[in-house]
């Protein structure tokens, strides 16, 4: 209620007292404005002071209502700002739920709810377990869309144990198991603080031995330590006026971060390391095993680590948070990032020979999904006891545009499959992975397509059939352009594994698709998202046909913005 009375120089000396008193602290103040009015106060001053802006819409006479919202009643549902508060020290009269983690790379042993039931560390559940899709990766060569997914799972995840926590009358300790990479769990515990109550983990370590990490609510329920492995660095003289400010903190002596090793996060982004700081230990965390009680200091280091970084550098930085040791450790830590960076956090995974590369972030909507040039899979079916498809002057529209907007060399990035037959699908998908897949065939009303067969003639090939190939060979395109008669049957399914989908709900004529699809790469490879693209490819086709009868249609999966995803970067 206080509006621009916030800068009156009581309030002022008082509020600089509280940012001095309070910087170690993980938990922020809240100052409460209309919607209308967070761009505006949005500053670096308050920041500095830890407030973070809540809004609410409409006009001052929304503010009682909203206020209401707050407090939970007997009827409410989740409170609309969610704080996490001090857990009870005893788990009497909580309730468990169990979140199973299920991502790794091949030949990694997955724990199911059964190893997790057999550790004897697993206690009674109040619901049934929630695990998340089985998720293979190649840490070596996975894509940002990849790691993309494995953020929309999670998040899913969450908002699953969220609405399920709903339903449970009682406080509830999240208990998560299973196997993860260290950047998942690094962005499991950083979107984990909107969670309200205790979280226990229970962590197998590489000797297959299970261990047992909480239940804790927060820094203040760590148990205290004799010890003291870790010690904080100053960093070395600032690279940049502005720029990426990287945390490293390793658990053993053996764990290394540098400019030269952290290139690939930041270069590709075209941003300048500025400085990194560094929390580190000289002994090996499997040789000295780290325990729970190890997280006080830790937590405290970190915390005057932050607290450097915003008195040094501006508090909105871009934070690169490069972790090596137990994944339990990276959860806790990424944890307490939530209410002390207000910049975008990237959480990387290190890769042998690669150093760190980009895996997940804090906000992935500014992660970009395609980092390099993009690979464009084009595959076309022109049987010889059908119509002509006229799929070389499709090609030749795609490649002249992908040409005018990036140059002759971008042109090369497209590898082209005349003939596709339905016996070298799979084998065809698993070799190229593309960015973009771009399927050019006769079409069914049923949604089948008309491939080709070991003679050269028409295979109708249904939709699941066509899906199912997709999904063995773990292809999973940003974007998939189905350029055949009523494809849109197809689009459910190829959501399932695609960011965007460019379908067609009926029939198109040649000259149609041709233009439409020379609109619509010509924009992309200019640098404009896709659905600046393709409202550039309903352009182009409006001139040849009648406009009010667009036969595309563009589809993104939920929770993704088309208008945010990008494949070439402008070129002017």
């Amino acid at each position: 209620g206080h509006g621009a009375g916030l800068s009156d120089p009581n309030w002022g000396s008082f509020l600089a007292w509280t940012a001095q008193v309070y910087r170690g602290s993980e938990y922020p103040h809240y100052r409460i404005a209309r919607e209308a009015e967070l761009a505006e106060l949005r500053t670096s001053e308050l920041q500095a002071q830890r407030i973070s802006l809540v809004g609410y819409k409409g006009g001052h006479e929304n503010l009682g209502p909203f206020l209401k919202t707050l407090v939970p009643t007997s009827t409410s549902t989740t409170p609309v700002v969610e704080r996490e508060t001090p857990a009870p020290s005893t788990d009497k009269g909580v309730a468990h739920l169990l979140l199973l983690l299920e991502i790794g790379e091949h030949g990694h042993e997955f724990a199911s709810v059964e190893d997790v039931e057999a550790s004897g560390l697993l206690p009674p559940l109040a619901a049934a377990p929630l695990c998340m899709p089985r998720r293979v990766l190649d840490y070596k060569t996975a894509k940002p869309a990849d790691w993309r997914t494995i953020a929309e799972d999670l998040d899913a995840l969450l908002a699953r144990a969220s609405a399920t926590a709903r339903e449970i009358p009682g406080p509830v300790c999240l208990v998560i198991a299973g196997i993860a990479p260290l950047p998942a769990m690094a962005y499991l515990g950083y979107q984990s603080k909107r969670q309200v109550g205790q979280v226990l983990i229970l962590n197998r370590d590489d000797q297959a031995q299970w261990q047992k990490i909480g239940p804790y609510g927060g820094a203040a329920d760590f148990p205290g330590s004799l010890r003291e492995l870790f010690t904080f660095d100053a960093p070395q003289p600032f690279h940049a006026d502005s720029g990426v400010v990287a945390l490293f903190v390793g658990c053993s002596k053996i764990y290394q971060c540098s400019p030269k090793l952290l290139e690939s996060v930041t270069v590709d982004e075209a941003r300048q390391l500025r400085a990194i700081y560094r929390v580190t230990t000289d002994v090996d965390h499997k040789e000295t095993p780290l325990t729970a009680g190890d997280l006080r200091h830790l937590h405290s280091l970190v915390t005057t680590a932050l607290t450097k970084t915003q008195q040094e550098c501006s508090a909105s930085e871009d934070l690169v948070f490069a972790f090596g040791g137990p994944m339990w450790v990276a959860f806790w830590l990424a944890r307490l990032l939530n209410s002390r960076v207000f910049g975008n956090i990237t959480f990387p995974n290190f890769v042998k020979g690669k150093g760190y590369v980009r895996a997940l972030a804090a906000q992935m909507w500014r992660q970009r999904l395609v980092t390099v040039e993009p690979r464009i899979l084009f595959l076309a079916a022109e049987p010889d006891d059908t119509s002509r498809t006229r799929a070389g002057a499709q090609l030749t529209a795609i490649g002249e545009a992908v040409e005018a907007g990036q140059g002759h060399e971008a042109r090369h990035r497209i590898h082209t499959v005349p003939s596709t037959t339905v016996d070298k699908l799979v084998a065809l998908l698993d070799r190229e992975r593309p960015d973009i897949l771009h399927v050019y065939a006769h079409g069914g009303v049923d949604g089948s397509l008309a491939l080709e067969n070991d003679r050269g003639d028409a295979r109708a090939v249904p939709p699941e059939r066509f899906l199912a190939a997709l999904r063995s060979a773990g292809v999973r395109p940003v974007l998939t352009v189905a350029c055949a008669c009523n494809s849109a049957a197809l689009a459910p399914g190829l959501l399932e594994l695609s960011h965007c989908v460019v379908v067609v709900n009926s029939t198109v004529p040649y000259k149609q698709a041709n233009s439409f699809m020379g609109g619509f790469y010509r924009a992309l490879a200019e640098g404009r998202s896709v659905a600046e693209a393709f409202a550039q490819g309903e352009a182009h086709a409006g001139v040849v046909l009648d406009p009010d009868k667009q036969p595309f249609e563009l589809l993104p999966k939920e929770g993704v913005d088309h208008g945010l995803v990008y494949f070439w970067r402008p070129t002017s």
